[in-house]
């Protein structure tokens, strides 16, 4: 695989921006969706879908890959949510509220609902998701790749948009209805709206392998539309010429459900960010991001323990404190990421293969 180290580069920075998303603060207000109606969160679903179908590809057994990597970020959620267990369940003896979802009337039954998949407390929602899409991708993407190699993206893609009409219907809230009982919590994520966003990074690497990607005068007009469209999703969200922001509980940017204006400007964004990286490859690899990015997954799963712990901070605070902490804290993901570098004999015990294959 011709491997795009600029992908690494943004994984980190998307790690950087989502850990300061949930951190808060005055840094987050001037960071969060202001370059349209999306998050770092899109960015990864995207990305994800889109390295481990090239990675998946080129081995043996594609549909071994997915499942091993599925297991891989299992094991991840199981060690966030158990840092996270112990935080909650010791808290509280010191006066501190328990994260809502992790030790309420019944924390042992949270507690294993949560590790297999069912029940997502807050920020524990979207590694279990991860876990159900790479499942699913190891069940397709096989088998459409041997049975219609020259279709298998349009194929994903199609059935994918299908999934996401369907959650944008409600059924999201039918099937909750009918098969999960009420205590448990499903998270913010909508797995039939944000699957097409991994499910359109897995159809990216296909149509890749089928040899459809082709820079040609299509692909300069898809250009030239992103460009207003983005300055117009830019001013819209920011509120510039009058134009009043939409909150993210409307239906046309609804982050829970990754509504329509969402993933246009999502889409957007991905368009430039291609057409920035054919143009100029390095613009957007940087070695301390890149580094950063190489260990996504370590990084994502242990800044959620320390995402907890902020959520205890006192509600009123100096300016420079809620400044200056947040930057520390980033600071401690690029030492969690050089302690997976150095200890990575250890950490690959969790799933075993190189760090080349992290997405």
């Amino acid at each position: 695989m011709s491997r795009v180290t600029a992908l690494d580069s943004i994984r980190g920075l998307l790690l950087v921006w989502m850990a300061i998303d949930h951190w808060g603060g005055p840094i987050s207000a001037q960071l969060y969706q202001r370059l349209g109606f999306w998050t770092a969160a899109e960015g990864f679903f995207f990305i994800s879908g889109y390295v481990a179908t090239q990675v998946a590809l080129e081995r043996p057994d594609p549909r071994d890959w997915f499942l091993r990597r599925s297991r891989l970020v299992w094991k991840w959620h199981i060690v966030a949510l158990s840092l996270m267990a112990a935080l909650s369940l010791s808290l509280p003896v010191f006066g501190w509220t328990p994260l809502p979802g992790m030790a309420g009337s019944a924390p042992l039954r949270d507690l294993l609902g949560s590790s297999i998949l069912f029940h997502q407390p807050d920020y524990l929602d979207v590694l279990p998701l991860y876990v159900l899409l790479l499942l699913g991708a190891g069940l397709c993407v096989p088998a459409l790749v041997r049975r219609a190699p020259a279709h298998a993206s349009a194929w994903v893609l199609g059935c994918s948009l299908l999934l996401w009409l369907a959650g944008q219907c409600g059924a999201r809230a039918s099937i909750r209805a009918l098969f999960l009982p009420d205590w448990m919590r499903m998270g913010l994520f909508d797995p039939l709206g944000w699957q097409l966003i991994f499910f359109a990074g897995v159809s990216l690497a296909l149509l890749r392998r089928e040899g459809g990607i082709v820079y040609d005068a299509r692909w300069r007009i898809a250009v030239r539309i992103a460009l207003p469209l983005a300055l117009l999703f830019l001013c819209w969200r920011n509120g510039v010429f009058g134009l009043e922001p939409l909150p993210d509980e409307s239906l046309l940017t609804s982050r829970a459900g990754l509504g329509p204006l969402r993933l246009t400007s999502f889409g957007v964004a991905v368009v430039l960010v291609a057409e920035t990286i054919r143009r100029w490859p390095r613009a957007l690899d940087w070695a301390p991001t890149r580094f950063l990015g190489q260990h996504s997954l370590t990084v994502f799963s242990l800044h959620l323990p320390l995402t907890y712990l902020w959520c205890f901070r006192p509600a009123e605070g100096p300016w420079i404190a809620r400044v200056v902490v947040p930057l520390l804290m980033v600071g401690c993901l690029f030492l969690v990421a050089a302690a997976h570098a150095r200890w990575k004999p250890l950490t690959l015990r969790l799933g075993a293969w190189p760090r080349a294959d992290v997405s």
